[in-house]
């Protein structure tokens, strides 16, 4: 049975699937199922994301909420 599948398409499968740590290439070999499957990388980086809050918590309002706390509290003139 054939697929009618556009080569570019397989080709960026493979490449997203390997950026995910699904897939690993061996140069000489070919591409083989990764032996331990990685989190993907959007789990990693909210992974990374809240341990660096839990390490370094807020102590600042971000530049938006100051924004807006000092425009509702303070009049201009």
């Amino acid at each position: 049975m054939r697929l009618k599948v556009n080569p570019l398409t397989v080709v960026k499968a493979y490449r997203h699937l390997q950026e995910e740590g699904l897939l690993e290439t061996r140069p000489g070999a070919g591409v083989y199922a990764a032996k331990v499957p990685l989190a993907p990388k959007a789990a990693r980086r909210e992974a990374a994301r809240r341990a660096l809050e839990r390490r370094f918590p807020r102590r600042w309002p971000t530049a938006s909420r100051s924004r807006r706390s000092r425009s509702s509290s303070t009049p201009r003139c």
